[in-house]
């Protein structure tokens, strides 16, 4: 793996996010929920500085904002048979069949720091829009295959982590109604991926091995947006932030592990394509008490086709079938992904009860980008509604305290007989992922907010 001591600290302290969960209001594995009932393109708050720079406006002074995001996650993958199993030797089980269950928690911080100087103002900040850790349960048959206690899900994940931490430093400026607002990102994109796995890509539990994946590497993006306030009382906000990479990323690492017969561990590069975001908002004040926003975004998901591991330095020549196409066996695993662009929808609301307290509820749906042909564990994926409800209470002036919380109801889906990842030819071929993903998730919000 790529060595960078102190980033790489920073970025696992602030990167613990799950790779399977995505809190509510994203779609795929995008998991920004920093700024809690404040994070979205019209509000007053320093998290604008990536969900739309140019409401960083809407702040005066110094502004120190710092949150962390508590989830726990419950998730449960239940596999029948297909007719593409491998058999397994008369009076074995597999473990390839039955269900794979798990609940843990997870967490992610963020801080953000602005400054307002007349009608412009600064902001940086360090936050994990995507991303995520996962230790899957052994749960799995005891027998005389010892991979078998991983259960059926191994061969798609056991454990691993996908975390974009930005490092992200942001200009906006104020033109009467109308602001406008630009940021620049340094990503520091990092997967590490454990799961069992055969050379030839199926289920067949008297050759199965395992496979470790670790990589990293440093990646810049952008983010642009606008306001524009016809009314003191209404804010308009849009904005746009780029792919992580600006394109095809290639993370460079290791990928180490042992087959029937041998171990491995060679330099590789992982090749993947991240998704750009737009987003749309109204934020509306409709008393001195009441305010309501209304918030969208729309993910382009369609550009997460494949995560390929390569020799270092190569390239992903893929035929149709999903054959390793380079003549030179360059390519050495590749997950199929071609997800489908998703888009979500918030809305809140907030009353000031007292002039120290503000009661706030929320509600979002978000969209699925993961199709039936492709999804397994590793990224799970479905259409959910969350309801929120939190408040903020300033115990002094210039100290605000807030607190959410937020439950996540996901769609059970059944793909049984829908999976294709088994029919495509090696190093892209995978085993059945069919079966019935059930999946949901409490979050709980804490931040507080300094106003210099």
């Amino acid at each position: 793996m790529t060595r960078r001591p102190l980033l790489a600290a920073l970025s696992c302290a602030v990167g613990a996010s799950t790779l399977s969960l995505r809190p509510a209001c994203a779609s795929g594995y995008a998991t920004a929920r920093f700024g809690g009932e404040d994070g979205h393109p019209t509000a007053a708050h320093p998290s604008t500085l990536y969900y739309n720079p140019a409401a960083l406006t809407r702040l005066e002074g110094v502004r120190l904002s710092a949150d962390g995001v508590v989830a726990w996650r419950h998730f449960a993958y239940h596999r029948k048979s297909a007719d593409t199993d491998v058999a397994p030797p008369e009076g074995v089980d597999a473990g390839n069949t039955g269900t794979s269950a798990v609940t843990h928690p997870m967490a992610a911080p963020a801080v953000f720091a602005t400054w307002a100087v007349g009608d412009a103002v600064l902001a940086a900040g360090v936050f994990v829009p995507f991303g995520g850790t996962y230790d899957g349960p052994r749960d799995g048959p005891e027998g005389d295959f010892p991979g078998t206690l991983d259960g059926p899900a191994r061969w798609h994940l056991i454990s691993g982590e996908i975390a974009d931490v930005y490092y992200s430093l942001g200009l906006a400026w104020r033109f009467g109604a109308l602001s406008v607002g630009a940021s620049g990102n340094l990503v520091h994109g990092r997967v590490t991926d454990l799961r069992a796995r055969n050379i030839d890509g199926t289920n067949d539990v008297t050759a199965e091995g395992r496979s470790l994946l670790e990589v990293d590497g440093l990646l810049g993006s952008f983010g642009l947006g606008l306001t524009y306030t016809p009314h003191p009382t209404l804010v308009i906000g849009a904005s746009y932030q780029a792919r992580p990479g600006l394109g095809e990323q290639r993370l460079e690492g290791r990928m180490k592990g042992f087959y029937k017969g041998g171990r491995f561990d060679d330099p590789v590069d992982l090749l993947q394509t991240e998704p750009d975001v737009f987003r749309l908002g109204v934020h509306w004040q409709a008393s001195s008490a009441w305010s309501t926003y209304v918030a969208g975004e729309f993910v382009r998901w369609s550009a997460f086709s494949r995560q390929c591991v390569v020799r270092a330095g190569a390239s992903c020549d893929l035929a149709a079938d999903g054959a390793d196409h380079s003549g030179d066996g360059d390519v050495i695993q590749n997950v199929p992904r071609n997800w489908s662009d998703a888009g979500a929808v918030r809305l809140g609301a907030a009353f000031a009860a007292t002039d120290a307290l503000t009661l706030k509820l929320g509600a979002s749906v978000d969209g699925d980008a993961v199709p039936d042909a492709t999804l397994d564990t590793s990224l799970p994926d479905a259409l959910d509604v969350g309801v929120t409800a939190g408040l903020q209470y300033r115990l002094l002036p210039a100290v605000a305290l807030s607190a959410t919380y937020t439950s996540v109801f996901f769609l059970d889906r059944d793909t049984t007989g829908r999976s294709t990842l088994s029919q495509k030819a090696p190093p892209s071929r995978l085993p059945d992922s069919g079966g019935r993903y059930e999946h949901r998730a409490d979050v709980l919000h804490i931040g507080i907010d300094l106003n210099l």
